[in-house]
């Protein structure tokens, strides 16, 4: 992209604050706003709801892992996942709802044989899924950008565990707003400490929301939009891209 820049007369929009710091600095005389995606209005609407699936179901604990299985490193961090972090659980009462649009094929299963398993290639209301989940597991190893399954899993109220790639662009604190944890021995520890401590789950999951609404609320981002649009017409009538 920066090689169209030197002589565009525009201006530019990015999700991404650090990519949006980097364009001004790199690209000063091109106007760049940051402005992240929206939490979903029907994501918001389900969030107010004061009783999750969760709340009404028996006692055993419920993992979603989140994620597009289909891409070939989403599938690496998946093996890395079964095989050095929930196996090494596995003596815990919980079940694994792999959210994930592939079907169970040989390789995952052989990955989570010994687990209480579930795969769903396919969810017709995937937020229900989520709502269902005590933790929800974002293990992304590769990829850059800000993820919408993180913003919309935080949003619901969930407790969160991911990587820092998968929580890429977000300001969060690790164990404050979601467990964050790059390698699988930390991914480990954290998941050890979720499935031990409601309270704590509990915590992160309503700290996580707020935060999350706070900077991606769909009203926040829809007046950031309109504050852009503003600046544009009122100076050089430039076209935003």
């Amino acid at each position: 992209m920066e090689s169209h820049l030197d002589g565009f007369s525009g201006a530019l929009h990015v999700v991404s604050p650090a990519d949006a710091s980097y364009l001004r600095d790199e690209f000063g005389h091109v106007p760049t706003w940051s402005i992240p995606v929206a939490i979903p209005v029907d994501i918001e609407q389900r969030a107010l709801s004061t009783t999750t699936t969760s709340e009404a179901r028996d006692s055993c604990l419920r993992i979603v892992v989140y994620g597009d299985f289909r891409q070939p490193q989403m599938r690496h961090a998946l093996g890395l996942l079964c095989k050095e972090v929930l196996y090494q659980v596995r003596d815990r009462s919980f079940k694994v709802i792999l959210l994930g649009r592939v079907p169970a094929d040989a390789e995952i299963e052989g990955w989570v044989s010994g687990l209480d398993f579930e795969i769903l290639a396919w969810a017709e209301d995937y937020v229900g899924v989520l709502q269902s989940a005590d933790i929800v597991i974002l293990p992304d190893r590769f990829g850059t950008g800000l993820k919408n399954r993180a913003v919309q899993s935080l949003a619901l109220g969930l407790c969160v565990l991911g990587t820092p790639v998968a929580f890429e662009g977000m300001p969060l604190l690790d164990m404050t707003h979601a467990a964050i944890a790059s390698t699988s021995q930390e991914q480990l520890e954290r998941l050890r400490l979720l499935l031990d401590n409601d309270r704590l789950r509990r915590q992160l999951g309503a700290d996580g929301q707020k935060l999350t609404q706070s900077n991606y609320g769909s009203s926040n981002v829809a007046a950031a939009w309109n504050s852009a649009y503003r600046t544009l017409l009122s100076n050089d009538n430039k076209q935003i891209s």
